[in-house]
């Protein structure tokens, strides 16, 4: 976005899961926001929609909660734009104050130069009090838009629903009407998430139109007002959402707009060809597993001469480089959870101190004292800047004089410096490091787990799942076999997957046998599984 474009916003009202999408995607876009910390850092955003951190590139500016202190409001609105008001919750007892909150704002905004203040109206018997003022301001120099969301609550079954827009100016009112149309995946969308940690959204705006009310306060925000008071803007708008609504129909568009694209071709193929690896990786791995490395095609599983041998596998597959490594104190017990089905949230709450939450990448709500183990860099800044405690696990490699250095380019060294967190270095020792490999091993979850197993004498693992649906006690060999490989996980990410379940599988269930490790989410109940557990041993070392 130019900088003629961009605009400060100044976005209050509700701190729920709309207003916290809405500032997300406002920021994405290159505005610069104004917003309390409620709805900067929500604690129930998906991976999709990932909370406003530091890191976005934009402008993002924290303001104290609330609008009822005048010089507070002045002072936050000097600058701004715009203002969306997002709807509040009125009652009998308490609408009175919240509506001289309201004209407060509304006269300070304009008399701040204010170009657009945007209303959004809730279901309300008082809402039209604050309407009859709006309209009742000189808007000489105040546009006032009206987004009218009453129909939305309690409606739904609704696959399409209308949205009226209205327009307030000094040459009068404008009525619009477009329509938001919402396809059954949506319904699901907030189930979809991968962490049953996060707290409820709280908004009682129904999911399948989050996505499409926060656009069209986007479009209000950014358009120009002679584009917005056009007769084919609802046609125009209903058009774009009716896209963005079906992805099928979305996608069919963009091929037919542009019909060829190499790395989507590249793509296909290459699917192709991984997914041949596996189904040959899957074979031998049942059949002749020794062999089965030949179709990593990343080298990510040890070759014969890279494997440890039976009798020299260490027990914890991780060593820790001490001399680049914080002063962590070594405990008698730890608690470490994992992001699993298995694992609720109300269950965090009965847990003893200390707690460790490994590759969480928002905080979690809750009362407990919880330290966060990261193994990203950026991650681990931002939950730290957010001020939780935050542990840096930091892979390296040994080059040939025997120096470490870190496996992805960068370090925890100003992590430490500017003593934003504490830092863990640790050396994998899946494969010999005497003999020439690739350096790097896919462990997952699993690194976390062998790290701390260092620092305390007991430790108690929960939700470590592996995207194990159910329970191995549930599955006979064959199933167990072939849950070892997500095939939408594979491909969308390092494609690793597979040998990641090789190596997590095996070190999960031997990990289960050691006295001092209690292991309760699925990769803790592996202990019939001896002859599958037997193979990825053939795999993995020379026996």
């Amino acid at each position: 976005m130019s900088m003629k474009n961009q605009k400060m916003i100044y976005v209050v009202g509700t701190p729920d899961y709309t207003g916290a999408l809405l500032v997300h995607k406002l920021v994405k876009a290159g505005h610069k926001v104004k917003a309390s910390k409620k709805l900067l850092y929500r604690n129930d955003m998906d991976q999709g929609h990932s909370n406003v951190g530091p890191d976005c590139g934009a402008i993002l500016i924290e303001v104290e909660d609330g609008f009822y202190d005048k010089e507070k409001i002045k002072k936050t609105i000097l600058g701004c734009n715009f203002v969306i008001y997002l709807p509040q919750q009125f009652n009998h007892d308490s609408y009175k104050t919240d509506y001289d909150a309201f004209t407060t704002l509304v006269d300070i905004a304009q008399a701040c130069g204010i170009e657009r203040f945007i209303y959004v109206l809730r279901n309300s018997e008082y809402s039209e009090l604050f309407i009859e003022y709006l309209k009742s301001r000189e808007l000489d120099n105040l546009i006032v838009m009206v987004v009218d969301v009453s129909e939305i609550y309690g409606n739904a079954s609704k696959q399409k629903l209308g949205i009226p827009v209205a327009t307030f100016t000094q040459r009068g009112t404008v009525w619009q009407k477009m329509s938001l149309y919402a396809s059954k995946q949506k319904k699901t969308r907030r189930l979809d998430m991968d962490n049953r940690l996060y707290a409820n959204c709280g908004s009682d705006i129904n999911d399948i139109y989050v996505d499409g009310l926060t656009e069209l306060y986007l479009c209000l925000s950014g358009q120009p007002l002679k584009e917005i008071q056009k007769k084919t803007w609802p046609d125009i708008m209903t058009y774009r959402f009716l896209l963005d609504r079906f992805s099928f129909v979305f996608k069919l568009f963009k091929m037919l707009k542009k019909p060829y694209v190499p790395l989507r071709v590249k793509f296909f193929f290459q699917s192709i060809k991984r997914l041949f690896d596996v189904s040959c990786m899957l074979f031998l791995v049942h059949f002749w597993p020794e062999q089965a490395y030949r179709f990593s095609v990343r080298k990510l599983l040890p070759s014969k001469d890279m494997r440890y041998r039976l009798i020299d596998r260490p027990i914890i597959p991780f060593e820790v480089i001490e001399s680049k490594t914080s002063d962590i104190p070594r405990m008698k017990e730890a608690n470490i959870v994992l992001r699993g089905t298995s694992f609720k949230s109300e269950q965090l709450e009965e847990l003893d101190s200390p707690i460790f939450l490994a590759s969480f990448w928002e905080p979690v709500k809750t009362k407990k004292d919880v330290t966060y183990i990261v193994s990203d860099v950026k991650n681990a800044f931002r939950l730290a800047k957010l001020g939780c405690k935050v542990i840096y696990l930091e892979t390296n490699l040994m080059d040939d004089n025997g120096c470490f250095f870190p496996d992805r380019g960068c370090c925890g060294k100003q992590l430490i410096e500017e003593s934003t967190c504490r830092r863990i270095a640790l050396v994998k020792k899946v494969f010999d490091p005497t003999k020439p490999s690739p350096g790097w091993a896919p462990t997952g979850g699993l690194s976390y787990i062998g790290v701390l197993y260092h620092f305390a004498e007991k430790i108690n693992v929960y939700g470590w799942d592996f995207y194990l649906e159910s329970s191995p006690d549930t599955m006979n060999y064959w199933q167990l076999l072939s849950n070892m490989y997500k095939l939408k996980l594979d491909l969308t990410r390092s494609r690793s997957h597979l040998e990641m379940a090789t190596i997590t599988f095996y070190y999960a269930y031997h990990l289960s046998k050691l006295p001092n490790v209690n292991i309760y989410g699925h990769m803790g109940q592996l202990g019939k599984h001896e002859k599958l557990i037997g193979k990825l041993e053939r795999v993995l070392f020379n026996v």
